[in-house]
């Protein structure tokens, strides 16, 4: 069974994280960065931060979890 997560972020790729609170229906800023602090703790979420302004940060799925 596909994750919220797995459905918004692309298999082979990266979003960005206003575009995933704009795919993930019905979920606060706060709360999904809170969630996607927790995938990336349990491996299961690669983020990237870009040191540009303003700041860019990406999100990636891991094998981990597209194997799940």
């Amino acid at each position: 069974m596909e994750t919220t997560y797995q459905k918004a972020i692309p298999n082979q790729g990266t979003l960005k994280f206003g575009k995933i609170l704009q795919i993930v229906d019905g979920i606060s800023g706060k709360v999904l960065s809170e969630q996607l602090k927790s995938l990336e703790s349990d491996e299961l979420v690669v983020r990237k931060q870009f040191e540009e302004i303003p700041l860019r940060v990406e999100y990636a799925l891991t094998e981990r979890l597209k194997e799940l």
